[in-house]
Formats: structure tokens, C-alpha cells, sequence
């Protein structure tokens, strides 16, 4: 039998998202997004809330009959930067500002959970709705959610992150690999000093550092 998602009306998405745009918060601070999050959720029926972490939220919907458990996940911090753009839904807190999608990625999220809401009954399993805080920090918030038991139940996870390059109406997908990630980490370099005359008796650490740049 197929199963058709209701529709969710763009106006009202549109609605969710520049309200997360205008009130944009940096890491472990989505505070304010966090419970505008959990007040649209809080009385959709067969629905339970926790907020494993101080700022984010898990919502898991029960199907209606046994199987799989899946997560769906989102991002919901901002950037530490002001926002330029002229736009009548521009971000009202000063130097921070969604520049990285994450706004976007929850509204999706929201989507996804109130279409999928209308065909609970034929749902076989359950779905987990992550609105992760914290994704723009190393090490981040995930590791919260790892640590809280988040993910011992979970069978597979499903993400996306908006893509400028990619054209209005379609979704683009790959089969392994799609796009880098940073982190951070410390080098320490340990030089030996010589006289200037001898710079063969010296490790030089300045030429060390330049050599591993290139």
C-alpha cells in the first residue's frame, strides 16, 4: 500500500524558518529556539519529547505497528558573525547570524515530522526527529546525545544540508563520501638552537612548520 505524506504548506515552513533566522543563537545558547522547537511539538499527538541536553531536543514518533527505528536530524545553532543582508526577516540578535543553513535544515526537520505525524497509524517502527544544538563547535553537541543513549536504539540515520550550488526543486545524493569536514587539533614542533654560524647543528623550527603548511 503506498503511503502519501500530507503537504505541508510552504508558507507555513517559510514561517518557521526566517523565525529561527531572526532569532539566531551560537552554540550550547539555542536556548529560545529550543523552546519555540518544543512549543509547536508539544501537543502533536503520539509525540514524546526529551531534551537530553541542555539546548536541542529529541522527538520520537510511535508507529503504529513494531519495526525499525529511524532518525532524522537537524542542526539548530548559528554563527558568531553579523548579518549583512537586507532582508525584512534578518536576524535580530547582533553578531550572530544562521549563515550555515542550520535555520533551513529545522524547518525541513519540522516538515518532515508533521507530514510523517498524519500516517502514524501505518507507520511500522518508530522515527526519532534529532534537533541537535551545538554542530558548529568541535567537538559539539552529538557527542551529548551519544552519551545520553540517544542512538542505542537506532537501526539508521538520515541527514541533509542545503547546497547554494544545487538547483531550486531538486535533491542531489551520492554514494559514499560527499563533502569534507574540519576539525581541530594541536601540533607542537621541538627545535634545537645553535649558533648562527652552525645552523647545521640546529633543528630549525620555523623551516619544520613551513615545510608541514606545504
Amino acid at each position: 500500500m503506498e503511503t502519501v505524506l500530507t503537504r505541508i504548506p510552504v508558507a507555513e515552513q517559510l514561517k518557521w524558518r526566517r523565525w529561527m533566522h531572526q532569532h539566531a543563537e551560537v552554540s550550547f545558547e539555542e536556548f529560545e529556539t529550543t523552546a519555540y522547537i518544543e512549543n509547536l511539538l508539544r501537543d502533536v499527538p503520539g509525540l514524546t519529547i526529551a531534551k537530553p541536553s541542555p539546548t536541542g531536543l529529541v522527538a520520537t514518533l510511535h508507529g503504529g505497528h513494531p519495526g525499525k527505528t529511524l532518525a532524522l536530524r537537524a542542526d539548530i545553532d548559528a554563527l558568531p558573525m553579523d548579518e549583512l543582508a537586507d532582508v525584512d526577516f534578518k536576524s535580530l540578535n547582533p553578531g550572530v547570524m544562521h549563515s550555515c543553513g542550520h535555520d533551513v535544515h529545522a524547518a525541513i526537520l519540522l516538515g518532515a515530522l508533521f507530514a510523517l505525524v498524519e500516517t502514524r497509524d501505518a507507520l511500522h517502527g518508530d522515527v526519532k526527529f534529532i534537533f541537535q544544538a551545538a554542530e558548529e563547535v568541535p567537538p559539539g553537541g552529538a557527542i551529548a546525545l551519544v552519551e545520553a543513549g540517544v542512538l542505542d536504539d537506532v537501526d539508521e540515520v538520515f541527514g541533509l544540508h542545503v547546497f547554494p550550488d544545487t538547483a531550486t526543486g531538486s535533491v542531489g545524493f551520492a554514494y559514499g563520501p560527499v563533502t569534507a569536514s574540519s576539525d581541530l587539533f594541536n601540533l607542537t614542533i621541538k627545535g634545537r638552537g645553535a649558533h648562527a654560524m652552525a645552523p647545521e647543528q640546529s633543528i630549525d623550527p620555523i623551516t619544520i612548520g613551513t615545510e608541514i603548511i606545504q
